[in-house]
């Protein structure tokens, strides 16, 4: 019998009125062209919901919801790293940790201000992972040649 992980969040999206249209295709044409099926730790097309073309579903800012849930069978964390990151007895946690390496390379082709990520485990306490685009980021995305975020904070809250 398995173990159940809850992962699900938001991204929260730019509306910088000067390359709106942009911003928009670009990040509803990268969630649209992600695999309907894939590898484990899945990361799928039917997982995002992005909000219909400005205005509707968004008043300043357009947000992509995202959720997931998956088989989770690893033991507790040893001990937390210095980012708050668990450290796990198993070092390819696929599940938790590989689904969040996949989650930032996406992160790395959308244009966002923030974006939280929350999950649950029966294994720990839940947490919420917040990423913040950086001013020097968001300053490539608002720019005449916009870039998508490639540089964040991150920090690690563990929910009660």
């Amino acid at each position: 019998m398995g173990h159940e992980v809850i992962i699900y969040g938001v991204i929260e999206s730019v509306m910088h009125f000067n390359n709106l249209l942009v911003q928009q295709e670009n990040n509803r044409s990268v969630l649209g062209n992600l695999p309907a099926t894939d590898e484990w730790p899945w990361l799928t097309r039917s997982m995002f919901t992005v909000p219909e073309s400005y205005p509707r579903g968004i008043y300043h800012t357009p947000v992509i919801h995202f959720g997931l849930s998956m088989k989770d069978d690893a033991p507790a964390p040893l001990a937390s790293t210095v980012d708050g990151r668990p450290e796990w007895p198993m070092r390819d946690r696929e599940c938790v940790d590989g689904w969040i390496a996949r989650f930032e390379a996406l992160l790395r082709k959308l244009y966002w201000i923030g974006a939280n990520v929350h999950i649950s485990t029966e294994f720990e306490t839940p947490r919420v992972l917040y990423y913040t685009a950086t001013t020097a980021a968001i300053n490539k995305m608002i720019a005449d040649d916009p870039q998508p975020i490639q540089e964040w904070d991150f920090r690690i809250a563990f929910v009660p």
